[in-house]
């Protein structure tokens, strides 16, 4: 391998804030990585080997719905990786929506996700005239991985924990009642719709693990980031012009929780692919703003209440409609950036605090042996590591 290849690869994991070892550097497919972390198992059940004939007896239904996780699979594989929840969890959408980021269930559950409003307010997925989060990818994907672990933390187990993502915390802990205590998710009295839930994703798993095993050919998606996350908190005229320049179907599919294109609009994030994100960019050069390096632009919630908000997602932000003297103190008066203690201040972040001495949120928290959803509380210290 060429030494120019070796020092990319270096280069591209101390960005995204995470090895790729066992990864051929020279695969540009995502499957492998998610493969890779997959620890669910079970495909020798027969419900199981049941689905993978369904889904391999229709190869084209397979692949469009596979092919529709282009825009938004690298965020959910991250987002799956910085929790460390199994990679079998990045596949759910499919089994959920088909990956359709559109899709409204009977019961009006809405998105990637299906989430029906009560849950989803319950998860932060709010709703304005312009935006709704449930179809929002970035935002229900946080909420979906936060509710599925809350289940796991009450069943531990995470077959149970899916059944209860699919027909509700009652139901199972009835069914589990019913079936004298055990927690066996394949010997509980389930609705047929649970029951045959967890071994569709278990068997589209499969497929993916093993692509060649079962005579499928996985659709081309890359492994590498297919947008920038551009943090807008709302819509001003400025920024409501300029995305008027940038081309509508891109911004549509790549923002589905986008309803309506209008300066009143409210929405916390927005993703485009690079070049539309450097043309918005450049429309909004003009804008009197302060300048805004990978996150500051950011509203507080979202970096309080987000993990995902790392150094392994390649933000490109824009701070819209911030004066200079409202911006929060932090950013004006940040902390030294010398390697010991740091004392975290009110409103501060794992981001915010790694941004500061150069280093990746994953080091950052491991160093100190917090959790992935772990908020700081003023007065805290934390140790920070050398950089070298």
């Amino acid at each position: 391998m060429r030494l120019s290849h070796l020092l990319l690869m270096l280069v591209l994991a101390l960005c995204c804030g995470r090895a790729f070892a066992n990864l051929d550097p020279a695969d540009d497919s995502i499957w492998p990585r998610i493969a890779q972390g997959m620890r669910l198992g079970g495909e020798q059940r027969p419900e199981v080997q049941r689905c993978i004939a369904s889904y391999t007896e229709n190869p084209a239904f397979l692949s469009l719905m596979l092919e529709r996780a282009a825009p938004f699979l690298w965020f959910i594989v991250e987002s799956a990786e910085i929790r460390e929840l199994p990679m079998e969890l990045a596949l759910l959408p499919a089994v959920e929506s088909g990956f359709n980021a559109h899709a409204r269930s009977a019961s009006a559950a809405l998105g990637l996700w299906q989430f029906i409003a009560p849950t989803g307010r319950a998860y932060g997925l709010g709703e304005n005239p312009g935006y709704d989060a449930r179809r929002d990818p970035v935002a229900s994907t946080r909420a979906a991985f936060s509710y599925l672990l809350e289940l796991h933390r009450e069943f531990d187990d995470w077959l149970l924990a899916l059944a209860a993502y699919n027909g509700g915390g009652v139901r199972l802990r009835a069914a589990i009642e019913q079936a004298g205590g055990r927690r066996d998710f394949w010997q509980l009295p389930l609705r047929n719709e649970t029951r045959d839930y967890v071994p569709r994703l278990l068997a589209l798993a499969a497929i993916v693990r093993e692509p060649e095993r079962y005579q499928v050919r996985l659709p081309t998606i890359s492994n590498r980031h297919a947008a920038e996350m551009v943090a807008m908190d709302q819509l001003p005229a400025r920024a409501f012009e300029a995305l008027g320049k940038v081309d509508q179907d891109l911004l549509r599919r790549f923002n589905p929780g986008l309803k309506k294109l209008n300066a009143q609009a409210r929405v916390p994030t927005l993703l485009l692919p690079p070049s539309e994100a450097l043309l918005l960019r450049a429309e909004l050069a003009d804008e009197p703003t302060t300048p805004a390096v990978l996150g500051q632009g950011l509203s507080e919630n979202w970096l309080l209440s987000s993990p995902e908000v790392t150094d392994s997602l390649r933000l490109a932000t824009i701070s819209v409609g911030f004066p200079q003297d409202s911006l929060p103190k932090r950013q004006q008066e940040p902390s030294p950036a010398t390697p010991g203690l740091h004392r975290v201040r009110q409103g501060e972040t794992l981001y915010s605090v790694a941004q500061q001495y150069g280093l990746s949120v994953q080091r950052l928290r491991q160093y100190n042996r917090l959790k992935a959803n772990a908020v700081l509380e003023a007065g805290r210290n934390l140790k920070i590591p050398s950089v070298h």
